[in-house]
């Protein structure tokens, strides 16, 4: 659906494109499971509270439950793997760079 597709885009596209909002969308591309904050401040190696940030921006597509993040629906998990076809290209032309 296009307008979903809209919607999702305004919502990432709203977020800074840095590590910490990589990190997260890898996390949840490939999470099969509900996640604590402490946890993927941990994976993230970034204080808690400024994943926390990143998280409650993503929603509705990141959710909160209990304290657990998860992705609302699959089409959330597809757009973030999809994402980093996008992204491949120009992460090589920067490591070919600084070799």
């Amino acid at each position: 659906n296009c307008q979903i597709d809209r919607y999702y885009d305004w919502i990432v596209s709203s977020i800074d494109e840095n590590s910490l909002f990589l990190k997260i969308k890898i996390i949840f591309a490939f999470a099969s499971q509900k996640i604590k904050a402490n946890h993927i401040a941990e994976m993230c190696g970034e204080k808690i509270e400024d994943v926390v940030i990143v998280l409650n921006k993503l929603y509705p597509l990141v959710v909160c439950d209990s304290s657990k993040y998860y992705t609302f629906h699959n089409d959330v998990i597809n757009r973030f793997i999809l994402s980093f076809h996008h992204q491949i290209p120009a992460f090589r032309r920067k490591c070919d760079a600084n070799l």
